[in-house]
């Protein structure tokens, strides 16, 4: 016989309640930014990411950044999925992105996006590497 669920610790509840709330808050910025996934998330593929611990989200008073960690077999990488709002803001979140992979053992912070990023993260040491290119495909 399967015993009784553990109740949810009220932390837990607590955090999912407030990762909603900055989801709410940041929607129409989140909204903004969701073409340049190419249709592959909607807003509710977002809060499942982070809700499930595959992402990671930072937020600002107008701008958000949602970060995946990636596991390769010899190294595991934090890779900027998306992100949105002030870009003043979102380089205000760097260190504290970067400090949170160091402490996870990343190798490396990656991130897919227009070029604009090239030039807004170069201070950092930010080089640009790979050209990403698409071909959609008829289904």
């Amino acid at each position: 016989m399967l015993s009784d669920p553990k109740p949810l610790e009220a932390d837990v509840l607590e955090g999912a309640a407030h990762l909603i709330g900055e989801m709410q808050r940041l929607r129409h910025v989140m909204e903004r930014a969701l073409p340049y996934t190419h249709r592959t998330h909607e807003i509710n593929d977002l809060a499942l990411l982070v809700l499930q611990g595959r992402a990671r989200l930072w937020t600002t008073a107008n701008s958000f950044c949602i970060v995946e960690r990636v596991v390769y077999p010899r190294q595991t990488n934090y890779h900027v999925f998306l992100a949105g709002g002030d870009m003043d803001e979102l380089r205000g979140l760097h260190e504290e992105i970067i400090a949170a992979a160091k402490a996870d053992g990343a190798g490396a912070v990656t991130l897919t996006g227009r070029r604009g990023w090239v030039k807004a993260l170069a201070a950092w040491g930010w080089k640009e590497e790979y050209t990403t290119m698409r071909l959609e495909l008829e289904v």
